[in-house]
């Protein structure tokens, strides 16, 4: 076979495999019941992914083996019979191997019956090979009587269709439905708040970090407040938000795990107050763990989780054929930039709403674990670097409670993953830059009340504990950003006192002039900001669940929160929710002091910390500052009584949500 012979028929089966797995994607993504609720614009993106990824790739492979077959030996060449049924086994054979692979990773096929799976993998293996096969053979026949010249130019013409629909494709971009979005514009600022999964206070340049982080925040906190000592009230993503938006503690508003629980009912949120006062209330949250239907949704017009297709980018079988061979990731900033898709659907958001008032909350995924910045952010702070993890870091084949509790690596892969987690904080900067400057750009930044914090930090290796969050509660993970600029930028102040995630939704309110709701935890920051006065307060918070408690050292109650995942809720719940709850690190910090209780079958153990002259809490004081510890003791023990809700909402985690969830890391 010449070159054009082997070119138009390995192509034209690199086309097919293509379009198969085209079919096959999309497929199921419209069959996956856990996204019934996406929008268009999910549906689009889903589509296009599909096809720029699939198809083209496919193609390429096509050129490369056509290439390589044309240069063997003509001893070892085909004729031109054989060389169709190669290329077609050749085809086949990858295609069976990419959706064994999918299928093996699939959840949706774990839950299925024996007998189905037993089934479902030579009827996919069949299916495949009649696809191609059929195809292969029909496409033959019918150009049979035809030269291979023409057989050729009708495939170029094929190929340029399909390069055309990619381009209208490419300026196709619809947006959600706005069509809640029509209340007439009532006076008064706008609100921005924006939070950042996993961002460590302290690894912002404004903090004094030795790298340049942050150039955008620090702008920001050079036009504003800063409040210098606060925490979050649950190292771990959802309940931590939930506190953010009812100005309660978790054990109060009732959503105290990570995993199974929903907001209840019974919360009146920040968002429900504002719509009350004729605010106009968007979101847009990128983590699997924000879904509408775990009920932070509840008060927005509108709410879009970008991870719909996040977690869709990691299933399009042609980019998981580059995972495999490990050259996804240099090119991952080619299709999958969370920030800048995030960033981009809130200005979608603002610009459809500039006549009117509106709080809009965006929350930015990217520093959480896994750390794979875009090309341009991953050498900026470790340039020297040459390793395995050079452009990506994760887990690996290193089981998580090891990496966790463990950690092998040697200090300078360490450093690097450091690094690569610093330069997804950089990207994120950079993302906020845009939105900040479009504000601007749209006369609306002066009239907006802009506040940054932070769900929770990150524990670098403090404390033995690495690359995750939740499971303890030292400063690493439970200490936050929050600064607010207010309309005009005028009112510029670091303040030291500790204050709390609870504190943003009352503070908000009174700079409104609207009465917050009873029985909050949080107070208004605002006779603090604009009075001067910096009042001694404890600040009380919890950790998440320890997802490996067996390997975790300072565990002294064990338990197993992944074995709720498999069984429905009206099962595990009243035997577990106790345990979870029992087994939480819990926390004071007054003034410069931190306390820390750890629970155990008995009466718990203490840690007693300066955090003045000890930020890293390295040194219990708790027997040598006996006065002091008993007296917080008194405080914190008195809380952990309160601890007394129980019988909240709980969900059930489906199978493709524990995928989800192990996607970025919650669950391994």
């Amino acid at each position: 076979m010449r070159f054009r012979q082997h070119l138009s028929t390995a192509v034209f089966l690199g086309f097919l495999t293509g379009f198969y797995f085209l079919l096959f994607g999309s497929a199921a993504y419209f069959a996956s019941f856990y996204y019934p609720t996406s929008s268009a614009c999910d549906r689009l993106f889903v589509f296009k992914l599909q096809l720029f990824a699939n198809i083209p790739l496919f193609v390429i492979i096509g050129v490369i083996v056509a290439l390589l077959f044309s240069l063997l030996p003509r001893r070892f060449g085909f004729s031109r019979g054989r060389g169709g049924i190669t290329y077609l086994l050749l085809f086949s054979g990858l295609s069976i191997y990419l959706q064994f692979k999918l299928f093996s990773g699939s959840y949706v096929v774990s839950g299925l019956p024996g007998i189905v799976k037993v089934l479902l993998y030579p009827s996919a293996a069949v299916a495949v090979t009649l696809f191609l096969g059929f195809s292969y053979l029909l496409a033959r026949e019918r150009l049979a009587d035809k030269d291979s010249e023409n057989r050729l130019l009708a495939l170029e013409g094929m190929l340029a269709g399909l390069f055309l629909l990619m381009i209208i494709l490419s300026l196709v971009k619809p947006s959600a439905s706005w069509s809640a979005l029509s209340r007439p514009a009532t006076e008064g600022c706008n609100i921005l708040l924006i939070t950042v999964d996993t961002l460590r206070d302290d690894h912002l340049s404004y903090r004094g970090y030795f790298r340049k982080t942050s150039p955008n925040i620090d702008g920001l906190a050079s036009e504003g407040v800063v409040f210098e000592n606060a925490y979050a009230a649950v190292p771990r993503t959802f309940p931590s938000l939930c506190s953010f938006m009812t100005g309660k503690y978790a054990h109060r508003h009732g959503a105290r795990n990570n995993f199974h629980h929903a907001l209840p009912d019974f919360n009146l949120t920040l968002p429900e107050i504002l719509k009350g006062e004729g605010y106009l209330t968007g979101a847009v949250v990128t983590n699997v763990g924000l879904q509408a239907q775990r009920k932070l949704s509840q008060g927005f017009d509108y709410y879009l989780e970008t991870d719909h297709q996040n977690i869709q980018a990691q299933k399009v079988p042609a980019l998981r054929l580059l995972d495999f061979v490990g050259v996804r990731y240099p090119l991952r900033s080619l299709w999958d930039d969370q920030a800048g898709r995030t960033k981009s659907e809130a200005l979608k958001f603002v610009e459809r709403n500039r006549g009117k008032r509106f709080f809009l909350w965006v929350h930015f995924l990217d520093p959480h674990m896994e750390y794979n910045p875009p090309s341009e952010f991953t050498g900026v702070f470790d340039r020297g670097y040459r390793g395995r993890h050079k452009n990506h870091f994760h887990f690996g084949n290193i089981p998580s409670q090891r990496m966790i509790f463990e950690c092998p690596l040697d200090p300078r892969e360490i450093q690097h993953a450091i690094s690569l987690h610093d330069g997804e904080i950089l990207h994120t900067d950079n993302e906020i830059g845009k939105l900040l400057s479009k504000l601007k750009e749209w006369g609306l930044r002066e009239n907006s009340l802009i506040i940054l914090s932070a769900d929770h930090g990150e524990s670098l290796g403090e404390h033995g504990y690495f690359f995750t969050h939740g499971d303890l509660i030292y400063n690493p993970c439970a200490h936050i950003p929050l600064l607010i600029r207010f309309p005009g930028g005028t009112v510029r102040r670091r303040i030291s006192t500790p204050v709390s995630s609870v504190d943003l939704m009352p503070t908000i309110l009174d700079f409104l002039g609207v009465e917050p709701p009873e029985g909050l935890d949080g107070v208004s920051l605002v006779p603090t900001i604009f009075g001067g006065a910096e009042p001694r307060r404890a600040i009380f918070g919890e950790s998440g669940i320890s997802i490996f408690s067996s390997s975790n050292p300072r565990m002294k109650i064990e338990i197993e929160p992944q074995r709720p995942l498999a069984i429905p809720p009206e099962e595990w719940f009243p035997l577990w929710e106790e345990v979870f709850n029992d087994a939480k690190f819990r926390m004071m910090v007054e003034g410069n002091w931190k306390l820390i209780y750890t629970p155990d079958e008995g009466s718990g153990s203490f840690e007693l910390y300066d955090l003045a002259s000890d930020p890293a809490e390295e040194i219990n004081l708790y027997e040598e500052k006996a006065e002091i510890a008993e007296r917080m003791r008194g405080s914190l023990m008195s809380w952990v009584k309160g601890d007394t809700l129980r019988n909240v909402e709980a969900l059930s985690c489906d199978r493709e949500m524990i995928s989800n969830l192990q996607s970025i890391g919650y669950l391994r």
